[in-house]
């Protein structure tokens, strides 16, 4: 659900890019090795994200011995399953009570991480799932969904956030609506002097920081760890949304901010 802000306007092209080592095209436009967090991170990210895609073409994850072991030996000393109601715990955030069903139920999302600490929630699949679960029930406005973000789970953050979600058979997550604003560029010979992070996995760009160029000459409302979620109408994979913003004189950036 988008929350509309004030567009900001600039007459100004387009540099963007990661860490590590860069590269530049013919367009004016800068991309960079992505990956950046660490090792176990990312596997964990990818392991949800590739549940979310064994999803979604109708199949469902398989349930090795190891990982039922892990997950037997966890519940054994988890603290007993209570029947919590989502509350609120400040403005634009709510708590949830995620609790598995079973060992080998999914989770059922997607998760990108740059941040330090919050987790972007980049899809949500409902089908036999944790969050399924919990969004049937869920009021409206307390419900999971894709492009929200996960600021805790059990009082965890980040990595350790990742470790709970995947592997505890109940927690507690607090979770933040984004703010969605738009941002209009428009290239002029001048990069837009935006450097970027991405997941080739996820379904945003994650923006590390600014140099001169078109977005900062023109005042544009956009700081470090805001994404980029749409370009031009365009929304997927960020190999999409590079695409546009290379290919386009005119961009409309859809961009969410914590």
């Amino acid at each position: 659900r988008r929350q509309a802000r004030p567009t900001s306007a600039a007459t100004l092209p387009a540099m963007f890019g990661c860490c590590c080592a860069a590269q530049e095209d013919g367009a004016g436009v800068q991309t960079i090795n992505t990956m950046t967090i660490d090792e176990a991170t990312a596997d964990a990210k990818r392991q949800i994200q590739e549940l979310d895609r064994i999803l979604a073409n109708d199949e469902r994850a398989p349930v090795t011995e190891e990982a039922v072991a892990k997950d037997a030996e966890i519940v054994a000393t988890s603290p007993p399953a209570e029947e919590l109601s989502p509350t609120p715990v400040e403005s634009g955030t709510f708590e949830a009570h995620l609790r598995k069903d079973n060992l080998g139920q999914p989770l059922g999302l997607a998760v990108e991480q740059f941040a330090p600490k919050a987790l972007y929630i980049s899809r949500v699949d409902s089908r036999g799932t944790v969050v399924g679960a919990y969004n049937a029930s869920a009021p409206e406005n307390q419900k999971i969904l894709a492009g929200q973000y996960i600021l805790s789970a059990d009082t965890m953050t980040g990595e350790a956030a990742i470790d709970r979600l995947m592997h505890m058979q109940q927690v507690d997550v607090v979770i933040q609506h984004p703010i969605e604003f738009e941002v209009t560029l428009t290239r002029n010979g001048v990069p837009l002097g935006l450097f970027l992070k991405y997941d080739t996995l996820g379904r945003s760009v994650y923006i590390k920081g600014m140099d001169s160029g078109a977005a900062k000459s023109a005042g544009a409302d956009l700081i470090e760890g805001d994404r980029i979620i749409e370009v031009n109408g365009k929304q997927g994979a960020p190999s999409v949304l590079l695409e546009e913003l290379k290919a386009q004189d005119e961009v409309r950036l859809v961009v969410s901010r914590m």
